[in-house]
């Protein structure tokens, strides 16, 4: 019975996707996609065959200030990105394996997401450390990994729900490139800007997203233009976390560019 169980709940937005899709519906899916890669690569493959529009909502990415240091910081050589919270109860849907997968996945796609945004390049490899420390399901709750990215773009990432550091707030993220870095905290409402030679600079913003994300929905649909953040985002942001708690597992480095060769 838990087999099924889990077999069933695994795939109930995979399946909906492929149905919307094979119906030939427009898809705004909330993130991750999936919990495998195996059912976000189902979900892309029935996108491609129907020529439908999915959009994955990742809506950190229209925050005011991470739009601002992407602008501010084109070509990063280093990245920084944490996300800690308070302990999730064990009862959440979000930590159970099969509905959320726990905070490294059911977080920690929004925080893989927007380090490969802010990179502007696809990760190569990941080495990590982690895993489950106290959740009673099992989940990983705690992970720290070194993320590879293409051009040598080197990232750092922190997820888990062990405690909310109070200067750093629950979003935290530190852009560097030669001569300039950029931090982002106070759940990313707050920017400094340090550049060689000049005074540093303090940027405010607000945690923007919904309408954003749903207004370039449906911008893509009615101009017949690709999604700005499709099902590949969704697979990547769902890989990203998928092999770095891999990686905390067995003491490896492991591959995330290889796994998606045709």
């Amino acid at each position: 019975m838990t087999t099924s169980r889990r077999s069933t709940s695994a795939r109930r937005t995979t399946d909906l996707c492929i149905r919307a899709a094979e119906a030939g519906k427009h898809i705004l899916v909330e993130k991750p996609l999936a919990l495998t890669v195996e059912d976000c690569q189902a979900v892309g493959r029935a996108v491609e065959r129907t020529g439908v529009k999915l959009f994955t909502a990742f809506k950190m990415r229209y925050y005011d200030l991470i739009l601002k240091a992407r602008e501010l910081v084109p070509e990063p050589i280093m990245i920084t990105m944490q996300m800690m919270d308070f302990p999730w109860g064990p009862s959440i849907w979000a930590n159970d394996p099969v509905m959320g997968g726990g905070n490294v996945i059911s977080q920690g796609c929004h925080s893989c997401d927007i380090l490969r945004f802010v990179a502007r390049a696809d990760p190569i490899e990941v080495f990590a450390v982690g895993g489950n420390y106290y959740q009673p399901s099992g989940v990983a709750d705690n992970v720290s990994a070194t993320f590879r990215f293409e051009g040598n773009v080197a990232a750092s990432w922190v997820q888990g729900d062990a405690g909310c550091p109070p200067y750093a707030s629950k979003f935290f993220m530190q852009v560097f490139a030669e001569g300039i870095s950029v931090t982002l905290h106070n759940r990313f409402c707050t920017m400094i800007v340090a550049e060689r030679g000049r005074e540093p600079e303090v940027f405010e913003g607000t945690e923007t997203g919904f309408l954003e994300e749903n207004r370039a929905f449906i911008e893509c649909i009615i101009e017949d233009t690709p999604p700005t953040i499709d099902h590949v985002d969704g697979l990547l942001a769902t890989l990203m976390p998928l092999q770095a708690i891999a990686s905390a597992r067995d003491g490896e480095p492991k591959p995330i560019r290889a796994l998606l060769a045709p």
